[in-house]
């Protein structure tokens, strides 16, 4: 799905999406018991009302993969070259993994 440079898009139902305007998100895998998501570029803000266990929410971007750990409020921006994604946790929780290594992002911190 893409959204125009002047669109903005909202979806709602076990997790809320918000996509700002040019925004390029392909849906990998969705069902009862997972999210997963590919943005290559722009951004994405999500709202989780509640994680049930088993349930796994995911966003791949060009240079991290984003699981969300709990509930919350998480802005995602992926630059128009798809080479830096900042993470922006306003509350819940977050880890990035890319490089080999798992980051925990915890609310109020962004990570470049």
């Amino acid at each position: 799905m893409r959204v125009t440079p002047a669109g903005r898009q909202h979806f709602e139902g076990f997790l809320t999406l918000r996509l700002g305007s040019s925004t390029a998100i392909f849906i990998l895998a969705l069902d009862d018991h997972t999210a997963q998501l590919r943005l290559s570029q722009s951004t994405l803000s999500m709202h989780t009302r509640e994680i049930a266990p088993g349930t796994s929410y995911e966003v791949d971007t060009p240079n991290a993969a984003l699981t969300i750990k709990s509930p919350g409020d998480v802005r995602i921006d992926v630059a128009p070259d798809g080479r830096t994604t900042t993470v922006t946790v306003h509350s819940g929780g977050v880890t990035a993994y890319g490089d080999g290594a798992a980051v925990p992002i915890a609310p109020a911190s962004r990570s470049p």
